[in-house]
């Protein structure tokens, strides 16, 4: 089961791999964080997946502007 804070991390994580790759297709952000290590196949979010994705939050102003966690 995905946590309130994991929810809001795989969000960051997947809005950064959009506009990295520009890709429009959640199943192929999904493939590549997937590959990159930071979410199971599943689609969890591993622990690189949650310290990077935290990372991305604090420095990413719209997501500090929007305090989203």
């Amino acid at each position: 089961m995905t946590t309130h804070t994991d929810f809001w991390l795989n969000e960051v994580l997947m809005r950064h791999l959009a506009y990295k790759h520009l890709e429009i297709s959640s199943r192929r952000l999904r493939s590549i964080a997937c590959g990159a290590g930071y979410v199971t196949p599943a689609g969890h979010l591993t622990d690189a997946g949650r310290i990077f994705a935290a990372n991305i939050k604090t420095s990413d102003p719209w997501l500090v502007q929007n305090d989203l966690r």
